[in-house]
């Protein structure tokens, strides 16, 4: 009969172990808005979106018929970046 609650109290002890480690890493990384957004740096985020709006806007461009130059300036990789923050910002600041 003790081995039994030996038994039960080292699984449960080890679910418990497994629950914290979990919580910590979410904690410190998924959760954390400072390590999302240096994710984001690290991987050049930002600069894949700029070349991604810049190429759909050439795309667009020819449907509407306006020149090339209206597009210069319209999109630049702090503006990106600086909306990327603030919408990162939004969801961990939201109050639920």
């Amino acid at each position: 009969m003790k081995t039994f609650i030996k038994y039960i109290l080292s699984i449960i002890l080890a679910i418990c172990l497994i629950i914290f480690i979990i919580i910590n890493l979410t904690t410190s990384t998924i959760l954390n808005q400072k390590y999302i957004l240096k994710q984001l740096d690290k991987n050049n985020y930002y600069d894949r979106m700029f070349e991604l709006a810049n190429s759909n806007f050439e795309k667009y461009i020819y449907q509407s018929g306006l020149d090339e130059e209206v597009l210069i300036g319209i999109v630049s990789k702090e503006k990106v970046q600086n909306d990327t923050k603030i919408i990162v910002e939004n969801i961990y600041d939201r109050n639920i």
